[in-house]
C-alpha cells in the first residue's frame, strides 16, 4: 500500500550529511512504491510560534506570514513525516517547524 511521505530537511546545507541521508531515505522510498517530496526547511522562511492562539480562533490560520501554511499543509496530507536530526545548527531550523504545528492540533477532533 503506498504511503505519502513528507520529509522535513534541517540540514544546514543542502548535500550535507543530513541532506544526504534525507535523499537515501526518499530514493528507498520511492522505490518501496511511495509518493515522497522532501523539504529542504533551510529555503523556507520559518518564525517560531508566539502562542498568540490567533490559530485557534481562525479555523488553523496563523497570524505569522511565513512559509509554514504551506509546510503545515502538506504535514495535513502525509501518512509518514520524517525528520531527520544531526547534532548541528540543523536543529535549529527543526526546532521552529515542530513548534508551529499548534493550528493543526487546533484542528484535529479529541
Amino acid at each position: 500500500m503506498s504511503k505519502k511521505v513528507l520529509i522535513l530537511s534541517g540540514s544546514p546545507r543542502k548535500g550535507g550529511n543530513s541532506d544526504l541521508l534525507c535523499d537515501e531515505f526518499l530514493r528507498g522510498a520511492q522505490e518501496s512504491g511511495n509518493q515522497v517530496e522532501k523539504v529542504f526547511l533551510r529555503s523556507k522562511k520559518v518564525a517560531p510560534c508566539n502562542a498568540c492562539y490567533y490559530c485557534k480562533n481562525s479555523g488553523g490560520k496563523c497570524a505569522i506570514p511565513d512559509d509554514m501554511a504551506e509546510i503545515l499543509d502538506k504535514m495535513q496530507a502525509a501518512d509518514v513525516i520524517v525528520m531527520p536530526l544531526s547534532c548541528s545548527c540543523a536543529i535549529q531550523s527543526m526546532v521552529a517547524a515542530p513548534s508551529c504545528v499548534s493550528p493543526i492540533l487546533w484542528l484535529t477532533p479529541v
